[in-house]
């Protein structure tokens, strides 16, 4: 049957999924019929480029809608290819998350075909790994990306192919990246909050270039736009996509008018499917949505707001005009520097002719800062939820940011510097002094510590930053002292919790037991299964945390039980009751894993 004559078959990409009969039928009506209707849009199935940018018309920019199958390895196109169908029949995924896997499986496919793997009947775990090793030089979550995907893909093939990748091989591949360290990863790289002085600055110069409108059109409207992001937080996307007639109103107490705007969010929606949504528009919207009116020369149906573009500007367009804005803003107050600057809230970019740096706040950044002080100033997470799009309770770490205060939990911190100035509890590992120094500050100010303690422990608490983790506490001399580490080792230590700069205290064993007993099991379950590689980490993790911290709290905690009393410790600290209570057998297990091997 030629393509001239053949009959799409059509694909409803908001469908909920089908049985896998119906998945089977479909594809084998698709390979003898060589066409699909995707929403009313005919794709030829053996076309080397599936274009869906007309089918998924959203905010993002049409080169992550079009599949290019042409660098494929003929064996491996047409699974592929029923990937890609698959998933946009089941419209589970996005089509912009669909695309980065493809583009992970396209590269997949080039590696096995040129390393003698000609189809999918040859693919090994070994394969899979040396792979994987390419990815070696990058973070752990980009590899993660890779293995999802790659995982995500065999097991298709299992389901409608042929069932070839059993569950250890599944596990193993899943096995080659570390999702300690990705959480480790993702939550070191989570956005900042903005630097409130410059941010005050910035926002001044926005509502001055807004309100005089003495600058060129292009610049008051860029500031107009930006002036909205600041009092909304929309997504860069939703931002540009707003339209002539968003900003509404309406009458509340007393007659007054309130406005809201109403913008467009694809974000929580699989596909082609997006949403309306409400949002508050304060005085400082309306002024910056009345400058945009006014300087359109022309205004249609569907008109973007924004005047100096027909299509909504792309993510990357948008931080570029926002760098220039930034860059136009040093006749106002100081954006250009001689130094790159990363930190503190402050992002830069540099300059090539000049060589200079351009000093900036991101969009997302403008985004968390509203999400935090909305949060901050008591607003409901479930209000936020609803008008910040997406924003889901489970999201509040990821939006919601600490002020950059010395201590990031004071209370918990006040309790530590409590313990150590009374002697009550000591800290196990490298202190560097601390102690001496504490008592030091105490004999210099004429403090007495039944009188002063909590003095004591507030003036403390302003000069020794102290950051709770698990199992333990960070704790620094100095308000001002970097970690010793650099980032990518600090993030490697952090996510195996055994970073060689972290106290612990007696009562704090009962965290380690447990960790040392998950890492015995880990173990064990790596031996029997094979995978002597991961038994050699999880077994030099344990040697570490019992030398580093459960023998040393074990043997605090029977120095503070000889003093005390053990009920009058479990009554301080009721989580070490088990251990106290079978401190004999504890004590037996402790010295069985000292003397664990492979």
């Amino acid at each position: 049957m030629n393509n001239s004559t053949a009959i799409a078959i059509k694909i409803d990409i908001d469908n909920e999924g089908l049985e896998y009969n119906e998945v089977k039928n479909f594809l084998r009506n698709i390979k003898k019929n060589k066409k699909i209707l995707l929403n009313d849009i005919t794709i030829e199935y053996e076309a080397d480029l599936w274009d869906l940018s007309n089918i998924n018309p959203s905010n993002i920019g049409n080169s992550k809608n079009r599949f290019c199958f042409s660098e494929i390895p003929a064996t491996y196109m047409p699974l592929i290819k029923d990937y890609i169908l698959i998933n946009l029949l089941e419209g589970n995924k996005k089509i912009q998350t669909l695309y980065t896997q493809f583009t992970i499986l396209r590269k997949f496919a080039s590696f096995c075909y040129t390393n003698n793997c000609i189809d999918m009947q040859s693919v090994t775990i070994d394969i899979i790994s040396r792979y994987i090793k390419l990815y070696e030089q990058f973070s752990e979550r980009y590899k993660a990306h890779h293995i999802q995907a790659l995982v995500d893909f065999l097991l298709f093939y299992n389901y409608y192919v042929e069932q070839i990748f059993d569950d250890d091989t599944i596990s193993n591949i899943n096995d080659l990246v570390d999702c300690e360290l990705v959480r480790a990863e993702i939550q070191n790289s989570k956005t900042e909050d903005v630097n409130l002085d410059f941010y005050n600055k910035f926002l001044a110069t926005l509502i001055k270039v807004v309100n005089e409108k003495s600058d060129k059109n292009e610049i008051i409207a860029m500031a107009a736009m930006v002036l909205i992001e600041t009092q909304t937080g929309l997504r860069t996307g939703e931002l540009f996509s707003l339209k002539v007639g968003c900003l509404k109103e309406t009458k509340i107490l007393d007659n007054q008018t309130a406005y809201f705007l109403e913008y467009q969010t694809w974000k929580r929606h699989r596909n082609v499917a997006s949403s309306i949504v409400k949002i508050h528009a304060n005085d400082i919207v309306k002024l910056a949505y009345d400058t945009l009116l006014g300087l359109h020369s022309n205004i249609q149906n569907d008109t973007l707001l924004y005047p100096y573009k027909e299509t909504p500007v792309e993510p990357s367009g948008a931080i570029r005009r926002l760098i220039s804005l930034f860059r136009y803003f040093n006749k106002y107050f100081n954006t250009i520097t001689d130094e790159k600057i990363e930190a503190d809230g402050i992002k830069s970019f540099k300059l090539q002719r000049s060589g200079k740096y351009v000093k900036y706040i991101s969009f997302t950044q403008m985004r968390v800062h509203v999400c935090t002080e909305l949060y901050r100033k008591g607003c409901p997470l479930e209000y936020i939820e609803k008008f910040m799009s997406h924003l889901s309770a489970e999201m509040t770490g990821y939006y919601i940011r600490p002020r950059n205060t010395v201590q990031e939990n004071l209370a918990e911190s006040t309790k530590i510097l409590k313990d150590i100035v009374t002697k009550e509890a000591l800290p196990i590992g490298p202190t560097k002094g601390l102690v001496e120094k504490i008592d030091e500050f105490i004999k210099n100010n004429n403090y007495n510590i039944e009188r002063d303690i909590d003095e004591i422990c507030k003036k403390l608490a302003e000069r020794i930053p102290i950051r709770v983790k698990t199992g333990g506490v960070c704790i620094k001399s100095s308000r001002f002292r970097e970690c010793a580490k650099d980032s990518a080792t600090n993030e490697f230590y952090c996510a195996y919790g055994v970073c060689p700069n972290i106290c612990t205290f007696y009562y704090m064993a009962d965290i380690s037991y447990r960790q040392a007993k998950e890492l015995v099991e880990n173990i064990e379950c790596n031996k029997s299964r094979g995978c002597i590689k991961q038994a050699q980490k999880s077994l030099n993790m344990l040697n570490t945390l019992l030398n580093q911290k459960l023998i040393p709290q074990i043997g605090q905690l029977k120095d503070s039980i000889n003093k005390r009393g053990a009920s009058s410790v479990i009554e301080k600290h009721p989580n070490m009751e088990y251990l106290i209570i079978n401190l004999d057998s504890v004590e037996k297990e402790i010295e069985k894993w000292r003397l664990l091997t492979l």
